[in-house]
């Protein structure tokens, strides 16, 4: 079985790679029922009918009464489990544009994987992420890729609050430049570098065809000429044999330091997330001159207009317990401000 899998992977690999990438892009795609769009001031139920969305029902944003009624709505339009996907705002989404070889073609998801937490603040566990082949440059052998990301935080109740009654949620629309959106799949064993969210039946069938006209005869050739080259290249590369074992022990290397610094990570918590909640439990007239998190221990200094306050507003924070200040409140004389240092420890939290 084993070979057979490794012989089927290597006869698409030298069918698709005769076929230009634009031309590869056709065709894939994943098709949905139903669209939850939650941009907009309203949660808007859509189902895709002929190719054209139809709306269904809306329904308040927030209103955890709702997500009874869009549930049943839903599955009544569904003999199966409804499968939706989600459209959220602009601002959820974060983008960046990554240069890679043009020789990781093949394996940028795993590249990408693993550069997720260099690449970006976040663990690869706090995000939802996929990624879009935009440009293939042949002179330079680079491709241009863009990598979306949707933070857990933004979706992951809602999404549990929907499958808790049974709708499936499979992905999150994204918009694109292009004509159809992209797609971010929220199962990681479905994610698709092309991302075209639908297509219709014609780009697959031209692919198909194309396809079907070069497998006769070309994987065999190159394959007689791929032969005689290696056999020649064999003997030249032999004495590399040492740099390339050398060369793995230092990956090895190089992920256990990944590993540990992911693991470092986790016992300080989701920064961005305490940067957020601090922000948003803050008054207008309070700066933050210092923010640091340590062991899921935060401390915070800064200036306010009424230190009682600030403190008054973190204590309500579900997210922050054990207030406590460090340091003295002083006072500005000019500008009647006071100075702060105030520490207080994150609570404890179940798994995502």
């Amino acid at each position: 079985m084993d070979l057979l899998r490794n012989f089927l992977d290597w006869w698409l690999r030298q069918l698709v790679a005769l076929i230009p990438l634009r031309v590869v892009q056709l065709g894939f795609g994943v098709s949905h029922a139903g669209v939850l769009d939650l941009a907009g001031v309203e949660a808007v139920l859509y189902l895709r009918q002929r190719g054209k969305l139809v709306p269904v029902g809306r329904f308040p944003n927030h209103d955890p009464a709702a997500l009874e009624r869009l549930a049943a709505l839903a599955a009544s339009q569904s003999a199966e489990r409804p499968q939706l996907v989600l459209r959220l705002p602009a601002g959820a989404i974060l983008r960046k544009r990554l240069s890679l070889p043009a020789g990781a073609r093949w394996h940028i998801e795993k590249l990408l994987g693993f550069e997720l937490d260099r690449e970006t603040p976040f663990a690869r566990d706090e995000v939802y992420w996929a990624y879009a082949v935009r440009h293939h440059d042949r002179a330079r052998a680079m491709l241009d890729v863009e990598l979306i990301i949707v933070t857990r935080y933004e979706i992951d109740a809602l999404v549990s609050q929907l499958r808790a009654r049974g709708v499936d949620m499979t992905g999150i629309e994204v918009p694109s430049s292009g004509a159809n959106p992209l797609f971010v799949p929220l199962h990681e064993d479905k994610r698709h570098h092309r991302l075209v969210a639908y297509r219709s039946l014609l780009a697959p069938a031209a692919v198909a065809a194309a396809l079907a006209a070069v497998a006769l005869v070309v994987p065999f050739a190159r394959l007689h000429f791929a032969r005689s080259a290696a056999e020649t290249s064999i003997a030249k590369l032999s004495g590399s044999a040492g740099e390339a074992a050398a060369l793995r022990k230092a990956i090895d290397r190089l992920s256990d330091t990944a590993a540990y610094f992911s693991a470092e990570r986790l016992h300080d918590g989701p920064a961005l997330t305490v940067l957020a909640a601090v922000t948003r439990d803050l008054p207008d007239d309070t700066y933050l001159t210092v923010l640091s998190l340590h062991s899921g221990h935060v401390t915070i200094q800064g200036v306010a207009k009424s230190t009682a306050r600030v403190v008054a507003l973190l204590s309500k924070d579900p997210m922050f317990t054990a207030q406590a200040f460090d340091s003295p409140v002083v006072q500005d004389a000019n500008s009647g401000l006071e100075s702060f240092t105030l520490s207080f420890a994150l609570k404890e939290t179940g798994p995502s």
